[in-house]
C-alpha cells in the first residue's frame, strides 16, 4: 500500500482501499482495479460475507459486484457490474457508514443534519432502498 492509501475492508480474497477520491480493489488474480471514485473521499466499504460484493459509500453508494469480467469504474457508464445510488445532484446523500445485514441487505447511514438523515436498508438483489430510523427532519 501506498502511504496515500486508505484501508476501507479487506475480506479473505480481497482488500478495498482508496487513495484520494479513488477507490481500489485488489483481487487474488489480476491487475488492481478501480471501482469507484467519490467526492470528498469515501467513508466507509463493505465486502460481502460470501465475497460476492462491495458496498462503498461517501458522496452517495456504489454497489460493485464481484464477478467477471471486473469492468473498472467510470462515471456516466450503465453496466451490469456496479450500481450508484443519491451521487449526483440534486438527491446526493452523505453516507457515513455501511453494514451488512444478511446476505442480501446493506445498511447505511446517512448523516445527521441533512434532508435524507437516517438509517436504511438496500436490498441487493431489488436494489430497493427503504428508510429505517427517520433522522431529523
Amino acid at each position: 500500500m501506498e502511504p496515500t492509501e486508505h484501508l476501507l475492508a479487506r475480506s479473505r480474497h480481497f482488500t478495498v482501499s482508496h487513495e484520494y477520491e479513488t477507490v481500489l480493489l485488489d483481487r487474488p488474480e489480476g491487475e488492481r482495479l478501480v471501482i469507484g471514485h467519490f467526492y470528498g473521499d469515501p467513508e466507509s466499504a463493505i465486502i460481502d460475507w460470501n465475497e460476492k460484493w462491495v458496498a462503498v459509500a461517501g458522496c452517495g453508494l456504489i454497489l460493485y459486484h464481484l464477478r467477471d469480467p471486473y469492468v473498472p469504474y467510470e462515471y456516466d457508464q450503465t453496466t451490469d457490474q456496479w450500481w450508484e445510488a443519491h451521487r449526483s445532484p440534486p438527491e446526493n446523500w452523505s453516507i457515513e457508514q455501511v453494514y451488512q445485514v444478511n446476505d442480501v441487505t446493506v445498511r447505511f447511514v446517512v448523516e445527521p443534519e441533512t434532508a435524507h438523515a437516517g438509517v436504511y436498508d438496500l436490498n441487493v438483489d431489488s436494489r430497493s432502498i427503504v428508510r429505517v430510523i427517520p433522522g431529523e427532519e
